[in-house]
């Protein structure tokens, strides 16, 4: 999927508590949290998106990772495609904490695009709520609209807590995807469904898997 089209979903997911292998992100939208130093995070989205991501420094982190997509007979050429996002934290209190980050997606050959955001969490690792504003950019294109994105996290047990984001842009579409998110240790798992309900394009719901798992080194 584009990078456009993911800047512009709206998700409600379940998600973990506890271990907080994906405490630097919601769904897909950043929060302002960052990886402790020596900690890594596996994840993989879609099945064919595998990331990692390396805690730098106690309020730095770096994510990356390629993915070969094949072609169809035809109609489109294998690609391989490349990711890479850092994230720096820079002010931190008990309930309170601000980064700023980007994402850059390309593939090798051709071209790329992305966004780079500033980002604001609030509240504790376990109930909190996150909002940002996101410049998109890209090598061939020019855009005009900055784009916010709000979540959130409400934990429901120990296992289990209600997860929501959202990307607003005027004139364009919106999806959103309900999902869960199951966690034991330090894996959490991801099931959703993504669907267009605002603006143009396909109006067809697409699956969303994804898992993280946290290690130290």
């Amino acid at each position: 999927m584009r990078v456009k089209a993911l800047l512009l979903s709206l998700v409600l997911v379940l998600a973990v508590r506890g271990a907080n292998p994906a405490l630097n992100r919601i769904l897909f939208a950043p929060t302002a949290y960052t990886l402790e130093k020596g900690e890594i995070v596996f994840s993989v989205y879609e099945v064919i998106f595998p990331s990692l991501t390396f805690g730098i420094t106690d309020s730095f982190d770096v994510a990356g990772g390629m993915a070969f997509l094949p072609g169809i007979s035809g109609f489109i050429d294998n690609f391989t495609m490349y990711y890479l996002a850092p994230k720096f934290r820079f002010y931190k209190t008990e309930n309170l904490a601000i980064s700023a980050g980007g994402l850059l997606v390309g593939v090798i050959g051709g071209g790329y695009e992305g966004f780079g955001y500033a980002v604001l969490t609030t509240g504790s690792v376990e109930k909190y709520f996150t909002v940002g504003l996101a410049m998109p950019f890209s090598g061939k294109e020019t855009f005009s609209h900055m784009i916010m994105f709000l979540g959130g996290k409400l934990p429901l047990s120990s296992k289990f807590s209600l997860v929501g984001e959202s990307y607003l842009i005027t004139g364009l579409f919106t999806l959103i995807s309900p999902g869960l998110r199951f966690s034991t240790g330090n894996l959490a798992v991801d099931l959703g469904v993504m669907y267009n309900i605002i603006g143009g394009g396909d109006k067809v719901p697409l699956p969303w898997f994804g898992f993280s798992y946290k290690f130290s080194i």
